[in-house]
């Protein structure tokens, strides 16, 4: 295979040996400038001046004696040539920044266009007048009147913005593209080394097709295509639309010299589906390990990888195995995908959430958003004791932390101009700040680490945008702060230290400009992707773009990306296209046009070329999930008996049923649900002040028999009550807006339900309340195997009343109760059946309450729902049905001392297997039951409905 760029070096070295004066190469990109000066280098057998091997970019730049804009500094630029234009109806910068980066984009192009900006933006605003106009006369409405006015300026915006940059003598790209064409239409004289040869282009922009023909004709410059009669003779090919018509106008130079490269040699092409991302990447390490050209010598430098969606880079650099060998990545990883990166994302997005009410002077931010930055792996790197004081912190149970502790805590107390972190300036200090010390702190590992590069990049990133923050005058908003930053970050990309010719190339789509390959493995040939949709955010509608002032448009984006794609396959030996054939919106899923129209076109034409196409069936292997089964050993027998001895509540055996388990884990492991700080109102907080407060409403009346008047509560004292508990409990905790002041107000509704309930009650009956939260405990004992087991169970009822002197237990629920839960027809069923839940607590408690010598049965048990307004007690009952024959028939709710020995029969064969080593711990059978339990990731269950 002979490398276009190869033939280019042996005509500059030895077709047309170099000397005085010097050669300028233009080319592409600069990667195909290191490839040529390899190929030099190569041919080569004495000194000489090498020549100016040079990209395009470069090249006009130089030619115009300006430097490339800054984005960022065009941003800011243009947003002050906006409030000079608007003046006092000057938009906030965090609405205007959106519209600036589609005006400066619609700018460049009406450059690199050729296009009179006063012409194309006049028509614009009468096009969108005519819009507008209304046929019967009417008067445009004010919004209608500034949409025109604002194309009837950009005019004006493109004129003082050009003025602004130029005075700086630092422009954008197609500003100095039509620079470069004006000066040479006014026959100024450009001053060149020597003769100009432009290689391996396709589409210039018109801009660059002036500036290319008439250094050809003025200035003897040549052009060397690199082309293929297979797409230029074809009129349908679109990948040659550009060549054609230069071949037709001979111009910017003529297109006579193009071989036949699809025609000749021998050529494999394999198109492969695979599904989803990862399986393309997981390909390519089979390819680079597996396929016919990896039984070369030396078919490493041979063979390109090329991104055509780039966001593959991170799982594909982790799929090349090492008997790979060497390679070298060219595209560089954007910062925003790094870990700095996310690091100042997370500084930003902690400042921007301001608490609420703040005193003035004193900034307050939220400690959960502290939590995610203290526990990145760069601050832990860099703050050796940080994981230390986010432990003493997190055990403090607080919202908030200050501006003033985050200094302490990173800057050591060092002086800052404002502790206010939420205005943009301070806080690009405060972060700058803290990467300085954490590229102190590790100035002694490895220069070439990337974690290390990425944080020297933020450094020079944040320095950057301080450097534009302090020279803006107008207004700043973390908003806008957060868009800067992410739009630098998501620009600015980390190289990755290596050899530039070593190996494979790893690469994007547009770095294989002029470059050539005996072996291409191309991932992600997905039509989203290429040729992708060709639509960018424009000012300019696309008939007056394409029809009336002929710039480029969806055919023409297109062809661009069609040319790279077939002029990447010309020299092939072997190419394997994967794309991801798992269907999805938008051509997610389906192949690249370019994959049909090889598939359907090149073997009928090219019977030199072998085509096939592979499916590949690589979705995860799905491993069952062993289940999780705790033996019970000497050692967990242990456990359990420590944790009988302290004492099982009613609300632990409803664990047991529901799950074995989750028991093991959370009553004798003693593994609980990490306490956390939160803003809001959580379900067990909620319960928690209801009972207190049904409590401190019925303690004043306990032993005495309630008259209705005794609790004529009015709503404001309850909410007063009811915001002192917040108070204690959670001072942190803002009520007065948002879901807190909702599920408020729910509570202070439960409280008055309840309270009206209570009411009616007492007129129906006597009630006398004579124990509130009672704690009552009983032991009982069990044979295991010859072995005597004490198991003490303790709990706290929420209420004990005698009604019309009959004792009745009772337990509030503030959630949902279903009557069904309470209703039993056999004893057997209760510690069977997890619907029983309730039934099983009530139960519990109604034989820890006999045995606690309070009084004895007959008696009562009964639910609370505090969240049903319209239901009084819902009683535990004994259902009769006759089809599970019940022991004890009837629908009665009585408690008698039968019902409690039968309860006790079945409680002690539920505690026995609990003891037997034989019966392990095991996972529920029931899925509904894992829906809202914590420990469902330790389990890898999949929670229901998911």
């Amino acid at each position: 295979m002979s490398q276009f760029l190869f033939e280019i070096a042996r005509r500059l070295a030895v077709v047309k040996p170099l000397g005085t004066p010097q050669t300028t190469v233009v080319l592409p990109t600069r990667r195909a400038a290191v490839f040529l000066r390899h190929h030099m280098a190569s041919l080569l057998q004495k000194t000489i001046w090498a020549p100016d091997i040079i990209s395009i970019e470069d090249f006009i730049y130089s030619a115009v004696g300006y430097q490339p804009a800054d984005p960022i500094e065009l941003v800011f630029e243009l947003y002050s040539v906006h409030r000079e234009v608007e003046g006092d109806n000057a938009r906030t910068p965090d609405d205007f920044f959106a519209v600036a980066e589609v005006m400066l984009a619609d700018f460049d192009e009406v450059d690199q266009h050729l296009i009179d900006p006063d012409v194309l933006f006049n028509y614009l605003h009468e096009a969108r007048a005519i819009d507008l106009w209304n046929p019967d006369g009417a008067s445009l409405t004010d919004f209608q009147k500034n949409y025109l006015a604002f194309y009837a300026s950009l005019t004006s915006y493109y004129e003082k913005l050009r003025e602004r940059m130029l005075q700086k003598e630092r422009i954008w790209q197609g500003l100095a593209s039509r620079m470069l064409n004006d000066r040479l239409a006014d026959n100024n004289t450009l001053q060149l080394k020597g003769p100009v040869l432009f290689a391996g282009f396709n589409a210039f922009t018109p801009a660059e097709e002036s500036i290319v023909g008439k250094l050809c004709k003025d200035y003897g410059a040549e052009v060397k295509w690199d082309a293929d009669a297979w797409y230029i003779e074809n009129q349908e090919q679109e990948a040659g639309l550009f060549l054609r018509r230069y071949r037709e106008k001979r111009y910017p130079a003529p297109v006579d010299d193009y071989p036949n490269h699809f025609a000749t040699g021998s050529k494999n092409i394999t198109i492969m589906g695979a599904p989803l991302q990862i399986a393309q990447v997981k390909q390519v390490g089979r390819l680079l390990t597996e396929a016919p050209f990896t039984r070369e010598p030396g078919w490493q430098s041979r063979t390109a990888v090329v991104l055509a969606d780039e966001s593959l880079l991170l799982p594909l650099l982790n799929s090349i195995p090492p008997s790979a060998g060497k390679f070298n990545v060219t595209m560089g990883l954007p910062l925003r995908t790094t870990p700095a990166g996310s690091l100042a994302e997370l500084w930003l997005e902690l400042f921007s959430n301001l608490r609420p009410n703040s005193e003035p002077g004193v900034n307050y931010y939220f400690i959960s958003d502290f939590y995610r930055v203290a526990m990145h792996p760069l601050m832990i790197k860099g703050f050796g004791r940080l994981r230390e004081q986010f432990d003493i912190l997190k055990k403090t149970d607080r919202l908030y932390i200050s501006a003033h502790e985050l200094n302490e805590l990173f800057l050591s107390g060092e002086v800052l101009p404002s502790q206010n972190l939420s205005l943009p300036v301070n806080a690009i200090e405060f972060i700058r700040k803290v990467v300085d010390r954490i590229l102190e702190s590790t100035s002694d590992e490895a220069t070439g680490d990337l974690l290390l590069i990425s944080t020297a990049t933020l450094k020079d990133v944040l320095t950057r945008v301080q450097h534009y923050l302090n020279g803006f005058d107008g207004p700043l908003t973390m908003t806008m702060l957060q868009r800067l930053l992410g739009q630098v970050a998501s620009s600015v990309r980390i190289p990755f230290a290596g050899e530039p010719l070593a190996g494979i190339q790893v690469m994007g789509m547009l770095e294989t400009r002029a470059l050539d390959f005996e072996n291409v493995i191309m991932v992600g040939v997905n039509d989203d992707i290429l040729p992708g949709s060709g639509h960018s955010p424009s000012f300019i509608p696309g008939d007056i773009r394409t029809e009336t002032f002929g710039m480029a448009g969806f055919r023409e984006k297109t062809s661009v990306m069609a040319y790279h794609f077939y002029r990447l396959l010309q020299r092939v030996k072997s190419a394997f296209l994967l794309y991801n054939n798992i269907p999805g919106n938008l051509g997610k899923g389906e192949p690249s046009r370019f994959l049909l129209q090889i598939k359907h076109e090149l073997p009928k034409a090219m019977p030199n070329i072998s085509l096939k196409e592979v499916l590949i069936s690589d979705f995860p292997r799905v491993t069952p999930i062993a289940p999780i089964v705790i033996e019970k050993t000497p050692e967990v027998i242990n456990k359990l008996r420590f944790a009988a001895g302290k004492g099982f509540s009613p609300t632990s055996l409803s664990l047991l049923v529901e799950c074995p388990l989750r028991f093991y884990l959370n009553r004798i492991e003693g593994i609980n649900e990490p306490e956390r700080a939160t803003l809001m109102i959580e379900s067990d907080r909620f319960g928690n002040a209801i009972h207190d407060l049904a409590e401190q409403f019925l303690r004043p009346l306990l032993h005495k028999t309630i008259a209705e008047d005794d609790l004529s509560i009015q709503r404001e004292t309850v909410i007063d009550n009811l915001t002192d508990w917040f108070n204690r409990n959670q001072p942190d905790l803002d009520c007065r807006s948002g879901n807190n002041l909702l599920v408020f107000n729910v509570a202070v509704d439960y409280l008055m339900n309840f309270l009206k309930k209570e009411r009616e009650m007492c007129t129906l009956q006597k009630v006398v309340p004579v124990q509130l939260e009672a704690v009552i405990e009983r032991v009982i004992e069990i044979d295991c195997d010859g072995i005597s087991e004490s198991i003490l169970f303790k709990g706290r009822a929420d209420r004990i009343d005698f009604r019309n002197d009959f004792p009745v237990v009772i337990d509030y629920k503030t959630g949902t109760v279903d009557p069904r839960s309470v209703s039993i027809s056999m004893m057997d069923t209760i510690v069977e059946q997890p619907k029983h839940a309730k039934a099983l607590q009530l139960m519990t408690y109604a034989w820890m309450s006999a045995g606690a010598g309070g009084f004895n049965p007959p008696f009562l048990c009964a639910i609370w729902p505090l969240k049903a307004p319209s239901k009084a007690l819902v009683y535990l009952n004994f259902a009769d049905d006759q089809q599970e024959r019940p022991r004890h028939q009837g629908t009665d709710r009585t408690i008698t001392s039968q019902r409690l020995n039968d309860f006790e029969a079945v409680l002690t064969t539920l505690l026995t297997n609990l003891f037997n080593p034989a019966i392990p711990f095991t996972q529920t059978k029931e899925i509904e039951n894992c829906r809202f339990c914590p420990f469902i990731e330790l389990c890898n269950r999949v929670r229901p409905g998911h």
